[in-house]
């Protein structure tokens, strides 16, 4: 095993705590409350993208036909493309709530630890308030 020197260590040391300190809970923030938010935009990542799928299959992405001289495209209630057309602009729409998939996965870590944390205040018992209620 190689030998570090001083400045390499410090260098470690510092990526560890960086570490430590992202995955610590801060005071003062309930957790439950975070990860049920980060929860709650995933599953509308989950319905979005599954629904863009399922609607990829099922309804085909061609471009809407000239609208009569008369009426504009979104007035054509005798358009058959209206889904098709509609289906495309809200295409891809699930990839604004991708980044709180892994969000939720660190607030699950984080609050994994806040209440240990927690637990351990309340008398080393390991049983926290919310498990303590439905005794």
């Amino acid at each position: 095993v190689p030998e570090l020197t001083a400045a390499e260590l410090t260098t470690v040391e510092a990526a560890d705590c960086k570490m430590v300190a992202l995955l610590s809970p801060s005071e003062g923030i309930n957790y439950n409350f975070v990860a049920g938010m980060y929860a709650i935009a995933t599953v509308i990542l989950v319905v979005l993208l599954v629904l863009d799928k399922v609607l990829e299959v099922t309804v085909p992405r061609r471009s809407p036909p000239p609208p009569p001289p008369d009426l504009p495209t979104s007035l054509d209630p005798t358009s058959v493309d209206c889904c098709a057309s509609q289906v495309s602009q809200v295409a891809g729409f699930y990839i604004i709530f991708a980044p709180f998939a892994p969000c939720f996965l660190w607030s699950l870590v984080v609050r994994n630890r806040w209440l240990a944390e927690r637990g351990a205040a309340e008398g080393g018992s390991g049983e926290t308030a919310d498990s303590k209620k439905h005794r």
